[in-house]
C-alpha cells in the first residue's frame, strides 16, 4: 500500500511539474509611429477644397533611422522622411526640409514645416485624430528654369481629421 501511495505522489508531482507553462517573451513595445500614421481627410483653408493625405510607416522601428512616407501632403507632394523621435512630442509630424521636391504638376519647390507645435497653435501635431499642418513653399531657386511665377516663402495651413488607421 505504501508503494502505491508513493507512486501516486510521484505521479502527481510529475504531472504538476510537467504542466508548467514555458516562459513567454514579453510583447515588443508599441511602435510610436502608429500614432502618426493614417489616412487624413484634409481641408485647404485658402479655398475649402477637401483632399486625402496618407502617412505610413517605412522600414522597421529603430532609434534615429526609421521613416515615414507621405502621400499627397498638402495636396501637392509625395515624399519620404526620416522620423526623428522627439522625447515629449510623440504626435509631432516633422516633415523636415526638402529642396528640391517636385509637386504633382512637375514643378520644383523647397518645402519645410512652419509654425509652432506648442499650444495654442499645435501645428503639425496629431491631437485626438485631428491634424493642423502648416508648411512653407518657395520656388526662388527654380522658378526661372521651370518657367513659372515666383513664389517666396508662401505659408499654407490645412486642417483635417484621421478617417482611417493604417497597420
Amino acid at each position: 500500500m505504501k508503494t502505491i501511495i508513493h507512486v501516486a505522489s510521484v505521479s502527481i508531482i510529475l504531472s504538476i511539474v510537467s504542466c508548467k507553462e514555458a516562459p513567454q517573451e514579453p510583447p515588443p513595445p508599441p511602435d510610436p509611429r502608429d500614432e502618426l500614421t493614417g489616412i487624413f481627410e484634409m481641408t485647404k483653408l485658402e479655398n475649402g477644397q477637401v483632399y486625402l493625405m496618407k502617412v505610413e510607416k517605412m522600414g522597421e522601428l529603430c532609434n534615429w533611422c526609421d521613416s515615414l512616407r507621405y502621400t499627397n501632403y498638402g495636396d501637392m507632394f509625395h515624399f519620404e522622411n526620416i522620423r526623428i523621435p522627439y522625447l515629449y512630442w510623440n504626435n509631432y509630424l516633422d516633415i523636415g526640409i526638402h529642396s528640391p521636391i517636385t509637386d504633382k504638376y512637375g514643378r520644383r519647390w523647397q518645402l519645410s514645416c512652419d509654425g509652432y507645435n506648442l499650444p495654442p497653435d499645435n501645428y503639425n501635431m496629431i491631437l485626438n485624430d485631428s491634424l493642423k499642418i502648416r508648411f512653407k513653399i518657395s520656388n526662388v531657386q527654380y522658378y526661372l528654369e521651370d518657367g513659372v511665377p515666383f513664389v517666396f516663402d508662401s505659408v499654407i495651413t490645412h486642417v483635417g481629421k484621421r478617417i482611417a488607421k493604417i497597420e
